[in-house]
C-alpha cells in the first residue's frame, strides 16, 4: 500500500485487523483458518489469534499476530476481547486494550 502518511481506519485507529478467511481463499495451501464449526463453538475465555497489519509512514505494512482473550459473543456475530500479549510492532496496542472483531479475523483457536 503506498501511503505517505499514516492510515487512520475508520474506528480512529493506525492498525486494521486482517480478514483471514479471504487469505485462506487466495492462498489455500499455505494458510489455515478455523472452520465455522468451531468458530461456533467458541465461548467466553477462549483464545484466539488474530493478524494486526499497521500502515507506516515508509510506504509498508507491519503484520502482528497477537492472542486476543474473548470477553464478549455479541448478538450481531462480532465479538470483544482483552489483547493477552504484548505489541513488539504496534506501539498504540498495549496489553488489556479492549478489541472488537468478527469471525473472519480470526486466524487460530487455542
Amino acid at each position: 500500500m503506498n501511503s505517505k502518511k499514516q492510515k487512520t481506519t475508520k474506528n480512529n485507529t493506525s492498525y486494521f485487523l486482517e480478514d483471514c478467511h479471504k487469505v485462506k481463499l487466495a492462498h489455500p495451501n499455505t494458510n489455515q483458518c478455523p472452520t465455522d464449526s468451531e468458530i461456533t463453538s467458541l465461548k467466553v475465555g477462549d483464545l484466539v489469534k488474530l493478524v494486526f497489519n499497521q500502515v507506516t509512514n515508509e510506504d509498508g505494512t507491519l503484520v502482528e499476530r497477537m492472542w486476543v482473550k474473548i470477553k464478549t459473543i455479541n448478538e450481531d456475530g462480532s465479538y470483544s476481547g482483552i489483547l493477552d500479549f504484548n505489541p513488539l510492532v504496534i506501539g498504540e496496542l498495549k496489553r488489556g486494550c479492549e478489541i472488537t472483531f468478527r469471525k473472519e479475523n480470526i486466524a487460530i483457536i487455542y
